[in-house]
């Protein structure tokens, strides 16, 4: 006969999975997880550099396109395939894919090996942000739903900051000395932290295979067409446009000063790797679990008042505090200045993570909605991620060439970028949608 206790523990197990905050636990980790895996080669930059002989422009391919061009390119196909297949499984793949990688990236020897890796642990985290949020958009009603975003959002900056203290504890265990292992041969310290954080994705894997996918099958079948896409993107343009060109700024000037505040910090100050990762890492997790929840459930807030703008009310106040976040970092004499900055700049990019996928589900319909936030992913990552670390790396070689600069060519990037984003934010929001009609009725009314 069946056991009580096992029965018991059965249907615990069932209503755990059946929480819907079960769910977004579990993704809050896989995001996490997957920034660690992409943030930590800012921490061991210097290091990287030194034992490969890597220039500043070949970082900046690693930090930026090297990496994005794959991810930007799965994207497209993610959103296709989480609009028809099982999204669990696709979640799973994703994270096997990238994990791998990120230990292959401990066994090259060269620049090139280096970038297929580093391209590889792109195009396996391609899966993340779309397939959680599709995941959560199913469990969540839109009064609700910012809260939940905002906590898979704060993962982001949970996991750039984690990343940076566990880069550091890694590098202070290991140290700056070649090791011999017997199944590796010779290898520098950071090569093992990669092998090492390639092994974590092990045990996350177990996690994913006990969630289920809520969505019906029969919702697989009833797809909307391109032709459905294309009209819904014309129908809304001016609002997308607002949301996807905040949000690609937003990642633009985040992964710009995210990639090369460690090495400002080194070549400015002397500040050691390991130091720098706890700098940055505390002040990057601060950041995120202030910035990203704090907009979510505000923005939850105004869209139960039906409030001008929804949740794109915010965002010229929030990129006015990230300009002013750049101008302490460009201009501080102190490393704890340079992390004064730095915190803010990790709050607002946080904050607008947050509002702009939540916003996109506000808007999308069901069937449309893996393809929409593939987009907005793809926008972000391509043309937002793609460029912050080069343009930095651009100005610095080639504006200023002069290495010590790099605090400077934060300065000359971010500006502009911050007012633009302003611009777009306030000719836009009044096509912002308040009850769940279209954004184009809205502005009609």
């Amino acid at each position: 006969a069946p056991s009580p206790l096992l029965d018991s523990a059965s249907v615990a197990a069932r209503r755990l999975r059946d929480n819907p905050w079960y769910l977004v636990g579990i993704i809050m980790l896989l995001v996490i997880l997957s920034y660690i895996d992409r943030a930590v080669l800012s921490l061991f930059g210097p290091v990287v550099q030194r034992d490969l002989g890597i220039s500043d422009s070949q970082m900046g391919l690693l930090y930026g396109l090297g990496f994005i061009a794959p991810f930007a390119l799965l994207t497209l196909l993610v959103g296709w395939a989480i609009d028809r297949y099982n999204r669990v499984l696709i979640l799973l793949a994703g994270l096997c894919l990238w994990s791998v990688m990120t230990a292959g990236c401990g066994l090259v020897s060269s620049f090139a090996l280096l970038l297929v890796c580093r391209g590889g642990v792109g195009a396996g985290e391609a899966v993340v942000s779309p397939a959680g949020y599709a995941l959560i958009a199913d469990r969540f009603s839109p009064e609700r739903r910012g809260r939940a975003v905002g906590m898979v959002a704060a993962s982001v900056s949970m996991g750039t900051g984690i990343a940076l203290v566990v880069g550091s504890v890694l590098l202070n265990v290991l140290g700056s000395e070649d090791r011999t292992l017997s199944f590796l041969g010779t290898v520098h310290g950071w090569q093992v932290a990669f092998v090492l954080l390639g092994l974590l994705g092990v045990p996350l894997a177990i996690l994913v295979m006990t969630l289920k996918d809520p969505r019906p099958v029969v919702e697989t079948r009833s797809v909307q067409t391109v032709a459905d896409l294309r009209l819904f993107l014309r129908r809304e343009r001016r609002l997308l446009l607002a949301i996807f060109g905040c949000g690609v700024i937003n990642v633009s000037i985040g992964t710009g000063i995210i990639a090369w505040t460690p090495t400002l910090l080194v070549r400015r100050f002397d500040v050691s790797p390991g130091d720098i990762g706890y700098l940055l890492g505390v002040t990057s997790v601060i950041g995120g679990v202030i910035g990203a929840p704090l907009a979510a459930e505000l923005s939850d807030r105004w869209m139960r008042a039906r409030a001008f703008g929804g949740r794109l009310r915010a965002h010229a106040t929030l990129f006015t505090a990230m300009l002013a976040g750049i101008v302490v970092m460009a201009t501080g004499t102190s490393s704890y200045q340079v992390a004064a900055g730095y915190i803010v700049v990790a709050t607002v990019l946080a904050a607008i993570n947050a509002l702009s996928y939540a916003a996109v589900q506000d808007i999308s319909p069901s069937p449309l909605r893996g393809r929409m936030l593939a987009l907005v992913q793809f926008a972000t990552l391509a043309f937002g991620y793609g460029s912050g670390p080069s343009l930095v790396a651009f100005v610095t070689d080639y504006v200023f060439k002069d290495p010590q600069a790099i605090g400077w060519s934060l300065l000359i990037v971010g500006v502009p970028l911050c007012l633009l984003a302003i611009a777009l934010a306030q000719f836009n929001r009044a096509y912002y949608p308040l009850s769940g009609q279209s954004a184009s009725a809205v502005h009609t009314q």
